[in-house]
């Protein structure tokens, strides 16, 4: 009996992955044109899962299509950097005044593992993006929100692809120890809990916020 064909979400997701490494690891830079025909030969895929993904790569915010030129990566400007990091530190503030303790203690376990993966990770690889995007999205679950959760996924996403794409300097770019910073949650009352998210969100980013 011949093999079935694999099912077309796999094979989406495939692609998607693909070229969301060839984004992350910097081989596609931000303003630089893509061909759809010319990515799928590059990854030795047909055309159909590369345009899927390509298309929810679009949504995600991380490509744009320009008419008459084509689909290209999207440009990084500090002024997005900005409103994105305004963004996310209101939706972890927030998550952090709505959390209750139970949900925090019963989140504790998996979020000090998180955490410990985000220390751990090699700066600018995708592991350490994937590592930092699951530790801040653990801490909004906590809230149990659903509308947070999602808005915050799309704002976290987006923004660490600004920083993986040189908008910090190595110094500004260093990480403060997450494991650490849980630490400090863990003993904090509500109200100085959403002080230190809101602050660990511009950690290391001063110049940023200053517009400097």
């Amino acid at each position: 009996m011949p093999k079935s064909a694999p099912k077309r979400p796999r094979r989406n997701m495939a692609a998607y992955d693909a070229l969301l490494e060839l984004l992350l690891s910097g081989e596609l830079k931000p303003g630089e044109i893509i061909n759809r025909r010319q990515i799928a030969a590059r990854l030795d895929m047909s055309v159909a899962p590369v345009l899927e993904a390509m298309l929810r790569l679009e949504g995600d915010g991380f490509l744009e299509v320009l008419p008459n030129k084509g689909t290209r990566v999207c440009a990084v400007r500090l002024d997005e950097v900005r409103g994105n990091l305004e963004v996310r530190e209101a939706l972890e503030g927030q998550a952090a005044r709505i959390w209750d303790a139970d949900a925090f203690d019963a989140a504790a376990k998996d979020l000090a593992r998180l955490a410990r993966e985000v220390d751990r990770a090699t700066h600018r690889t995708r592991a350490a993006w994937e590592a930092e995007v699951a530790f801040h999205q653990a801490l909004v679950d906590v809230a149990a929100c659903a509308a947070l959760s999602r808005a915050h996924r799309r704002v976290m996403r987006i923004g660490l692809f600004h920083q993986l794409n040189a908008i910090l300097t190595p110094a500004e770019a260093k990480r403060t120890g997450h494991a650490a910073f849980l630490k400090k949650l863990r003993a904090a009352s509500a109200g100085d809990a959403e002080k230190l998210v809101r602050a660990h969100v511009w950690s290391g980013k001063g110049q940023l916020r200053a517009g400097t």
